[in-house]
């Protein structure tokens, strides 16, 4: 790594998996989306907590630097011991009760055969938080650095027009993270589909979750 922070490799999304899907055409058409987290402090809003990447090419593990400028986070040397991907088709028919059940006991007989702990969802498997519909507004406040006593910003009609521009991307669960995460039940990873589409998910949002 060019800095020090210990970044954890917890999931991926090959891309070349969903682009075929019209619902998620926010994101690229190709290349590997690689999510990290840094398990040195509950601090979820602190920069350095966690990292998200999107390289077109896996293979080369160190993520390009952009034209003309620098890059707006560090370069990674990307390195991690194994990887999985659900089936989309499968998690389509989440936000049902019995979904959730089988999914857990899908996903612990994938990881007890993998030995893995590694997971991703992309629009699937309910939580509270992932349902939660104040979730857009957290990520804007945050990305805007606002307060609840930034009345006149809150109730703007370009702050609410901002709201549908933030999406769930992906969620990992606990057992993938070290000390001090195991206080936490889940990670959750949000994006702006705008800058999605263009593979910038330097201004990504990740949000902890208890039990």
């Amino acid at each position: 790594m060019v800095d020090e922070t210990p970044f954890v490799f917890v999931c991926q999304i090959d891309l070349s998996e969903i682009s075929i899907d019209d619902k998620f055409e926010w994101l690229p058409d190709k290349g590997t989306i690689f999510f990290f987290v840094a398990p040195s402090t509950c601090d979820e809003t602190a920069p350095e907590l966690f990292r998200v990447i999107h390289s077109f090419d896996s293979t080369d593990h160190q993520h390009p630097l952009p034209v003309g400028g620098a890059p707006p986070y560090p370069r990674f040397d990307l390195t991690f011991e194994s990887d999985f991907t659900y089936d989309l088709e499968f998690s389509a028919s989440a936000l049902q009760h019995d979904d959730q059940v089988e999914f857990d006991k899908w996903a612990y007989e994938v990881n007890a055969a993998r030995k893995s702990h590694t997971k991703w969802q992309l629009d699937g498997w309910p939580c509270d938080l992932q349902s939660n519909k104040d979730m857009p507004r957290i990520c804007e406040m945050r990305y805007r650095n606002l307060t609840d006593n930034d009345h006149g910003v809150l109730k703007s009609q370009n702050f609410s027009n901002s709201l549908a521009d933030w999406v769930f991307i992906g969620r990992v669960h606990r057992t993938g993270l070290d000390s001090p995460w195991a206080y936490y039940h889940c990670g959750y990873f949000w994006v702006r589909k705008s800058d999605a589409k263009r593979g910038d998910f330097s201004k990504a949002m990740f949000f902890t979750q208890s039990d």
